[in-house]
């Protein structure tokens, strides 16, 4: 569990796959598997919440975006867990709701809310 600060940084509009981003990450011990949650930004301030779980070796991975985004300028707990006994799943809570779920690599599940 982590604390992020939503901030909007200035992103230069003349590169397009330039963005800034904060993010926490849990990874396995070899860090191969990992799942991550936090929020990107884009030239013209498009801001987005997103997770993510992929496998490092394979370079597989799944990626799903929320609404809403967090307040610029608020703090918002973040927290990904992992799931052993629950078909190996990463689940994704920001401010102590759950926002997804996901397996690496296989199966999505989200609440877009």
């Amino acid at each position: 569990m982590a604390s992020e600060k939503n901030y909007s940084p200035w992103v230069d509009p003349s590169l397009p796959k330039v963005f800034g981003a904060a993010w926490v990450m849990l990874a396995d011990s070899t860090s191969t598997l990992y799942a991550q949650l936090g929020w990107i930004e884009y030239a013209g301030g498009v801001r987005r919440l997103f997770s993510e779980a992929g496998n490092a070796t394979t370079g597989n991975f799944n990626i799903q975006y929320y609404n809403p985004t967090p307040a610029i300028n608020s703090v918002t707990t973040v927290e990904v867990s992992y799931q052993p006994n629950n078909n190996d799943r990463y689940d994704y809570y920001v401010n102590g709701t759950i926002y997804g779920a996901q397996r690496p690599s296989r199966e999505l599940h989200t609440r877009v809310g």
